[in-house]
């Protein structure tokens, strides 16, 4: 299965930071802990990593500030 993953730069992940209708979940979490998903690896990335059910726009990505993280390759 193709992940979509992308770092979020300035602020976590959530409903209003992403875009409208775009499903997502954490596979990294936020460094601070402030998620509480114990089954998820901590991430080295302020806001962690998350994985979306499409691949985004370099509109959306520039819009809600979102590194895109090649699949495969170590964030």
């Amino acid at each position: 299965m193709t992940q979509f993953l992308y770092a979020p730069m300035l602020r976590p992940a959530s409903f209003a930071t992403l875009p409208r209708g775009v499903a997502w979940d954490y596979v990294e979490t936020p460094a601070d802990g402030s998620v509480n998903r114990p089954d998820l690896p901590r991430s080295t990335r302020r806001y962690g990593i998350i994985r979306t059910d499409r691949a985004l726009t370099r509109a959306e990505t520039n819009t809600f500030e979102l590194l895109a993280i090649d699949e495969g390759k170590q964030p």
